[in-house]
C-alpha cells in the first residue's frame, strides 16, 4: 500500500501491521507485507517504526530497542520470521531506480532482477484473478530479469513457453498451472 499523508501534527497518521507501527506526519510512504517480512519505504518526508518487544530476543532491554526513524529513499525490512533470533530492522538507502522500481506497481509495472519465478508468480497473484501455479520445482527456482505489466499475465505465459521451456496448461479461467517441458 502506498500513503500521501498531509501534516498535521494534531492527528498523526498510523499504520499498523503485525504488531509493527509506521508513524508519520507529512509522508509519502509504500508498505509491503510478505509471509516472512514487513517493509517500508519513505519516498517523502519522514516515518518513524516502531518495532514491538515480540520482534526481539529476551535479552534486549527496552531501551536498547530501535525505533528508526526513516527519512526519504530510507528503506527498512523487518523479518517476521520467528525463527530468527534478532529482529532488528535492516536498514538501506536506495537509489532514485531502485526506488522507481520498488513502487512501479503502482503504475501496473513490476520490476523484476534475477527473481526466481516463484516469487514472481506470487507477486502477479495478487494482481490478478487467474492465479499461476508453478509445478515444477526446477522451473520454480528458475530466475528472470525483466519488466512486466501486472495484468498481462497471459503474454508472461507465453514468454515463459516460448524462452524458457515452460508448458502452461489452464484450469478455466482460474488457474494456468506451470511445469518444464518434457524432453
Amino acid at each position: 500500500a502506498f500513503f500521501m499523508v498531509s501534516k498535521d501534527p494534531n492527528r498523526p497518521f498510523v499504520v499498523e501491521v503485525e504488531g509493527i507501527e509506521v508513524s508519520a506526519l507529512g509522508t509519502a510512504f509504500n508498505v509491503r507485507l510478505d509471509s516472512d517480512s514487513f517493509e517500508v519505504l519513505v519516498s517523502e518526508g519522514i516515518v518513524q517504526v516502531d518495532t514491538p518487544a515480540k520482534h526481539y530476543d529476551a535479552s534486549v532491554m527496552e531501551e536498547e530497542r530501535v525505533t528508526p526513524r526513516l527519512e526519504a529513499s530510507q528503506r527498512a525490512i523487518i523479518s517476521l520470521d520467528p525463527e530468527v533470533e534478532s529482529q532488528l530492522p535492516e536498514i538501506a538507502i536506495l537509489t532514485p531506480g531502485e526506488i522507481r522500481r520498488v513502487l512501479a506497481w503502482q503504475h501496473g509495472r513490476m520490476t523484476f532482477t534475477d527473481k526466481p519465478l516463484s516469487e514472481i508468480a506470487y507477486e502477479l497473484n495478487h494482481f490478478n484473478e487467474t492465479q499461476m501455479i508453478v509445478l515444477d520445482e526446477k522451473m520454480a527456482q528458475t530466475k528472470f530479469s525483466g519488466n512486466l505489466d501486472s495484468d498481462n499475465m497471459e503474454g508472461f505465459i507465453r514468454l515463459l513457453e516460448m524462452y524458457f521451456g515452460a508448458k502452461a496448461e489452464w484450469h478455466g479461467d482460474s488457474e494456468i498451472l506451470l511445469s518444464k517441458v518434457v524432453d
